[in-house]
This record gives structure tokens, sequence and C-alpha cells, in this order.
């Protein structure tokens, strides 16, 4: 696993699609980023997808790809 340095995490912090890129800052996490991220992406769903019809559940789920993929690749710059 490789841990950026703490400039590029406050660098990546102080702009919105590095928060996006770093959900939020869970792919921080020293331990288990992966597991801390995976929490950070169900409390949403659950706290307040769940009762959505499929066709709108559908739509945010495409919605978050687009903005899930373009603010990692551009943070990534």
């Amino acid at each position: 696993m490789t841990v950026l340095p703490v400039g590029t995490r406050r660098r990546m912090m102080r702009n919105p699609r590095g928060w996006i890129a770093a959900g939020f800052g869970a792919g921080f996490s020293p331990i288990a980023p992966g597991t801390v991220g995976s929490i950070v992406a169900i409390l949403p769903w659950w706290l307040w997808m769940h009762d959505l019809a499929p066709r709108d559940y559908a739509a945010v789920q495409i919605l978050a790809c687009v903005v899930g993929v373009g603010p990692p690749r551009r943070s990534s710059r």
C-alpha cells in the first residue's frame, strides 16, 4: 500500500475535487483505507437511499459514477 506524503494530502483536501477523490478524507485513513471508504459509502445508502424507487436509485448511481470518476482523474494531475 502506498501512503501519500502529508503535503500531498493537504493539497488534495484544499480542493473540492480532492475531497471527492479521497472519499471526504476516508481514503487517508492510516489503517484500512479501503474499509473506511466502504463504510463512508454505505452510510448515505443506509440513511437515505434504501427506500428509493429502482428508477431513482439507478439515476443516483449513474450520477455518483460520473461525479466519482472525474474528480480523482483531475486531482491526480
